[in-house]
Order: C-alpha cells, then sequence, then structure tokens
C-alpha cells in the first residue's frame, strides 16, 4: 500500500480479470511427447536410463508401463493410479529404485496406511517428497543436483525442510558435507511421528472404515 505505482498496476490489473489468451500454441509452454512415444524411447535407449517422468499422463495402471531393471528414480504425481497395489506388486520388484513420488493419485487416500508403503522398498530413499529411514548420499546429492554437485564435498547447501529427516536411521553421511554453508532443517519437528504411531493411526483409520 506503501507503494503507490505497484498499487495504481495490481488495480489495473484487476479490472480486467477474465482476459483471454491469444490463439493459437502457447510459445512457452514445454512440449511432451506422447505415453506410448516417451516410454518406447526410454524402452530403446542404449543409455541407462535411470529416471522416469511419468507426471500428469492421466495413468490409472501401471502393469501395462514397463520400466527398466535399471531405473533410480520414478515421478508418477498427479496421474489417476487408485489401487495401492499397483505400487507394491509392480515397482518394488526394482531394484535399484530409491525415490518415487505418486503425490497427488487417488491411492494417498484410497491407501490407509500409504504413509508408511516407502518402508517396505529394500532401497527406497525417498517416498512421496518424504525422506525414508533408507535415506543417505543418494539423496543428499539428489536435492543438490541443482548445484551440479558430484561428491558430498561439492554441497554448499541443502534444504530439507519438511521431507522428514527425523526418520532417518543412519545420518553419518552429514559428516562430508564439510563445504555446506546453509541447512534448512525447519517443519520437521512437528509433522515427525515414529512408525508405531503412523501403524496404530492406519489400524484405527482402517477399523473405523470397516
Amino acid at each position: 500500500m506503501e507503494n503507490e505505482k505497484l498499487v495504481e498496476r495490481l488495480e489495473s490489473i484487476m479490472k480486467h480479470p477474465d482476459k483471454l489468451d491469444l490463439p493459437g500454441a502457447n510459445p512457452y509452454e514445454k512440449k511432451r511427447p506422447k505415453l506410448d512415444e516417451y516410454l518406447k524411447s526410454l524402452e530403446e535407449s542404449k543409455d541407462p536410463v535411470l529416471a522416469y517422468d511419468l507426471d500428469d499422463y492421466g495413468i490409472r495402471s501401471l502393469k501395462d508401463i514397463k520400466v527398466r531393471q535399471e531405473v533410480e528414480e520414478i515421478s508418477l504425481m498427479g496421474n489417476k493410479i487408485e489401487d495401492p497395489n499397483n505400487i507394491t506388486e509392480i515397482l518394488m520388484k526394482l531394484p535399484n529404485l530409491r525415490g518415487l513420488w505418486m503425490n497427488g493419485n487417488p491411492c494417498e487416500e484410497n491407501c490407509s496406511n500409504f504413509n508408511i508403503i516407502g518402508n517396505h522398498f529394500s532401497k527406497l530413499e525417498v517416498f512421496n517428497s518424504q525422506l525414508t529411514s533408507k535415506a543417505g548420499e543418494w539423496t543428499v546429492l539428489r536435492y543438490a543436483r541443482d548445484q551440479g554437485a558430484k561428491a558430498l564435498e561439492d554441497i554448499v547447501s541443502l534444504d530439507f525442510s519438511g521431507k522428514n529427516i527425523l526418520t532417518v536411521t543412519d545420518i553419518s553421511f552429514l559428516k562430508k558435507l564439510t563445504n555446506m554453508k546453509t541447512f534448512d532443517i525447519g517443519n520437521n519437528v512437528d509433522m515427525y511421528k515414529p512408525r508405531e504411531m503412523l501403524e496404530k493411526e492406519a489400524r484405527q483409520k482402517a477399523e473405523g472404515s470397516g
């Protein structure tokens, strides 16, 4: 309110809330291949495929989606997967899977103990943007990727706010962060719940819905 020019600009914008986009394709919109084209390109790749970006493809089931065994991270955010068995029966068999994002799928609500599914994967370190008990060096480098870090010693800042870091069993990797200047671990204490408490809540929820 103290900036008159900014107030004038905001008032001018609010006078025209129903503006229409110009006809034609948005030149700034990132073009994505169709799902079958994307999967085929990964299946035929001669190089190792370590990541699958399957966000917002309208996927309802994983049964017909072939994923390479070497994959380390899969993002399935914003799809329509309802059955949590899709996750346990198919994705659990991937031996190197370390990161899995299912945010925004109906199975989050359909499965009463969805939050603890990640603990049953052999190597999974990140599940739905939260750290699992197995989180370690891979997770740290994953979240420092935008810094171009190749080793823990290269990292200068790290944001683990709201990532449930208190569930991590072994945090000895922190000793290798010798050049880190900022480390955000906010919003962790309030959200932390022991596994036993989560399992108890899941049982109570299941009994209540039954």
